[in-house]
């Protein structure tokens, strides 16, 4: 599956059945703008999927799973994680939180993020980052909708 296969599967999902989309009618999509802006703050590149789902849809949550926002008038907006958590580490990008302290992200490897989800876990006396199977698009497909592809 590729990003256009995605965005239509999305969307097509979402007129399906819109109850497993509700909430989603304040989210904002994000702009090259606030693309320009967050990619100048944190000196790097974000995957061209991660990007092209948010300037379609914005973030928030996507049927069983949800997606952080660079978008600073979401509600879902990645930096109030940053703000909150303060033992994210700088090379990593949380995408979408486990629900119990963990989060999914990329990594940052010079001026880009790279497109391989990585899992953080943190407890009071360490910080683990392990390289997950997927990429953003497997990812969120898991995330959403609990679609595995090989």
């Amino acid at each position: 599956m590729n990003t256009k296969d995605l965005i239509d599967f999305i969307s097509k999902k979402m007129k399906e059945k819109p109850g497993f989309f509700m909430f989603r009618d304040s989210e904002p999509q994000v702009n090259l703008n606030e693309i320009n802006e967050i990619e100048n703050r944190l000196a790097a590149k974000l995957p061209n999927s991660y990007i092209e789902v948010l300037r379609n849809f914005g973030g928030a949550t996507f049927a069983f799973g949800e997606i952080f926002s660079i978008s600073p008038d979401s509600v879902f907006y990645v930096l109030n994680e940053y703000e909150k958590y303060k033992f994210i580490p700088s090379f990593f990008y949380p995408i979408s939180s486990d629900g119990v302290g963990g989060y999914y992200g990329f990594i940052k490897d010079k001026d880009v993020f790279k497109d391989e989800i990585y899992y953080l876990d943190y407890d009071l006396n360490d910080i683990q980052v392990e390289k997950t199977k997927w990429n953003f698009i497997r990812f969120f497909m898991w995330n959403a909708f609990n679609i595995e592809e090989d």
